[in-house]
């Protein structure tokens, strides 16, 4: 069975690094989607609103719910917006942005 250990320094150094980069912890998003990248989601998404952000992008809305106490916002990259004030969605062509406005009709 593999074992993955994760570095809480080496994490938020790495962290840190793009905050250098960018001038603020409020204009980086953590992607963490399918298991975060197979991290853990819940262990990730508690490391990366510990050290400070408020924004993650995740694949479906199921991870989305499992880790909204963590974030203030977060991105769900799927084909189908779901109504939720704590998220927001792309639509990844024309016909799912169609798609979606029938759904809500």
């Amino acid at each position: 069975m593999a074992y993955i250990e994760i570095s809480r320094e080496n994490f938020f150094y790495n962290l840190n690094q793009f905050v250098l980069k960018t001038g603020s912890k409020e204009s980086i998003a953590i992607v963490l989607k399918d298991n975060a990248y197979g991290h853990g989601l819940e262990i990730m998404a508690k490391l990366s609103a510990e050290f400070g952000l408020t924004k993650a992008v995740v694949r479906s809305y199921d991870e989305a719910k499992s880790i909204k106490k963590y974030f203030e916002h977060i991105l769900v990259l799927r084909d189908r917006a779901i109504e939720d004030g704590h998220c927001s969605f792309a639509l990844n062509s024309i016909e799912d942005i169609h798609d979606n406005q029938k759904k809500k009709d």
